[in-house]
């Protein structure tokens, strides 16, 4: 703008302040006397006021700052907008629509404008961009190589495999409208199985031909993985301490686990939704898909065998030459500082298979204190378990094979926490005639076999029987016939303890005799007739009839009481009366 005329510029400041002081609803006015003494437009003199430091925008509203729409309904209307997205992250209901259903069902009262609630959203952190950003997360560390791996499958999606070799997906043919072009080439799927060593970033890739992840299929990779291999050129092989990976039905199956736990390998699956937790595995897949896939298409693949060939030249070459930035060095070079006690040597495909099985084997502890056992890949061999404590004859022991020093083998106790514990017990070593290398020579020597726990507690009760110290006493006494305990228990004393109980005669039945030789037959008379002959004898000696002595004399005589046993009532009453406890009846 060109510079303003002195003359004018003093003008423009008086005019200016008039507009300041003018009172609310004057200030066109002035505006419009000064384009009719100017002969300018009002922009014009608005832009000369502008050039001596006028402002005139408008004063700051009061409420500038403060929102209309609470935190609690910014974050229903962004709940309603969230939950409604489908999985490829398409919004199917707007933020009008929402906020409409939501003052409908009584959710909501502010009716501000849908610009109005996204600009709540953002500042009280809920708008669903900021809600959907990553969430933070923990940068993990290794401590060696072999220390962790994690493990991921994926499923090709850029060739499959044909007879005469593989072929493109192109996605004009191959997308989720045409589902039936994925179920013909079903069984003709390539799986990539990738390992990746979390200290050095080296990994391990190989493909399979499969419908989709199995046991077998991820037992094989396993064994190629850790087993050494035959290339020189690619050092990396091994048991890892530690394995990440997914909750896929093959990595979650109880034989795989078991395989794991044998082998000592502690076995973590992610939460679902966080691959994250895998990250470096998940990378690995992209940077086989850039670095090794996107070749493919310039050579022609002949089947899997060829794939595989292919990924293995790569794969090496790019775990020799590639530079990782965390260590400045390549990853096979970083993976060649493992020490020997961090390298695990993997046991034979045979252990590994028997490792599968998910229980011990169970075998019985013989007379000398051994084992019998056979071990995939090995002869029949004995144990000695003597120097397990606790072990018994005739015992049943669980046993498995030791998988890093085939043919030892574990015997599984638990403690008194109920916590699994190992002993290892090794083959027993014999000579040319099959005899235990260790067992005395007759004629030399003589070893007695060390006392097991029974045999101590065994000891330990004769001696407490005998009252004596040593094993001599014990024969001694033995011989001498010596009476247990010094012949302090009376076995026959429970029998003499005072019991309260009493007995009645109990009325019987007349034989049926010739006439010459039949007696008299005996009079009866009712139980209260006999008790009012009774009861008078009782009180000149203090006593009377209970209820319990009714009901007993009751249950005993129900067809009357023979006259001539009455004394033998009253005694029995007398005596019943002396006894504290209830009177008991034998029958």
């Amino acid at each position: 703008m060109a510079a303003i005329d002195l003359n004018l510029q003093d003008y423009l400041r008086c005019l200016a302040k008039r507009l300041d002081e003018a009172p609310a609803g004057s200030k066109k006015e002035i505006i419009q006397g000064a384009c009719a003494f100017l002969g300018k437009c009002e922009q014009t003199i608005y832009e000369l006021l502008n050039g001596v430091g006028w402002n005139a925008s408008r004063k700051p509203r009061n409420d500038r700052g403060k929102l209309s729409v609470t935190k609690k309904e910014a974050m229903i209307v962004s709940c309603m907008v969230m939950e409604s997205c489908r999985e490829n992250g398409k919004k199917t209901l707007s933020v009008k629509n929402a906020i409409k259903i939501a003052i409908d069902n009584d959710l909501i009262v502010s009716g501000a404008a849908p610009s109005t609630y996204l600009r709540a959203m953002r500042a009280y952190g809920v708008h669903p961009d900021q809600i959907g950003r990553a969430t933070p997360h923990n940068t993990l560390r290794s401590l060696h190589p072999n220390h962790a791996w994690q493990f991921d499958a994926s499923v090709c999606v850029l060739f499959y495999m044909e007879d005469d070799g593989a072929r493109q997906m192109p996605k004009n043919e191959f997308y989720k409208n045409k589902p039936q072009n994925f179920d013909r080439i079903k069984k003709k799927r390539v799986l990539r199985y990738l390992i990746t060593d979390h200290y050095t970033g080296t990994f391990f890739v190989k493909y399979y031909l499969a419908a989709g992840e199995n046991q077998e299929t991820l037992f094989n990779f396993l064994m190629d993985a850790f087993a050494p291999k035959n290339d020189s050129r690619e050092p990396f092989h091994g048991v890892p301490f530690n394995l990440l990976w997914d909750k896929g039905s093959a990595n979650q199956s109880h034989m795989i686990k078991t395989l794991l736990d044998r082998l000592s390998v502690k076995h973590f699956a992610h939460e679902e939704g966080k691959p994250r937790a895998k990250g470096q595995v998940e990378s690995g897949h992209n940077l086989v898909e850039k670095e090794f896939e996107g070749r493919l298409r310039l050579t022609q693949i002949k089947g899997i065998d060829d794939l595989n060939q292919k990924a293995q030249l790569w794969m090496r070459h790019y775990n020799s030459t590639a530079i990782h930035e965390r260590y400045n060095a390549t990853r096979y070079a970083k993976w060649q500082t493992i020490r020997s006690e961090e390298l695990r040597l993997a046991p034979s495909r045979e252990i590994c298979q028997s490792l599968l099985e998910t229980k011990p084997v169970l075998r019985t502890v013989e007379g000398n204190l051994t084992i019998r056992h056979k071990i995939a890949g090995f002869d029949p061999a004995a144990y000695s378990v003597k120097d397990i404590p606790a072990i018994r004859v005739g015992d049943k022991i669980e046993v498995r094979v030791n998988p890093y020093r085939a043919p030892n083998i574990h015997v599984i106790e638990q403690d008194d926490n109920g916590k699994e514990v190992l002993y290892e017990c090794e083959p027993i070593q014999k000579d040319n005639a099959g005899f235990p290398v260790s067992a005395p020579i007759i004629g030399e020597e003589y070893k007695s076999p060390p006392d097991t726990e029974t045999d101590q507690l065994r000891k330990e009760m004769a001696k407490l029987s005998y009252n004596v110290e040593t094993e001599d006493e014990v024969k001694k006494a033995r011989r001498d016939k010596k009476p247990l305990f010094d012949g302090a228990i009376d076995p026959f004393k429970h029998m003499e303890i005072q019991q309260d109980l009493y007995y009645m005669n109990r009325p019987g039945t007349s034989l049926n005799v010739p006439a010459r030789a039949q007696v008299e037959v005996e009079t009866k008379i009712t139980l209260i007739q006999a008790l009012k002959e009774i009861v008078p004898r009782l009180r000149q000696i203090g006593l009377g009839m209970t209820i319990e002595i009714n009901e007993l004399l009751t249950r005993q005589y129900p067809e009357g009481v023979p006259r001539d046993s009455l004394d033998e009532v009253y005694e029995f009453i007398v005596r019943a009366s002396e006894v504290k406890e209830p009177m008991k009846l034998a029958k």
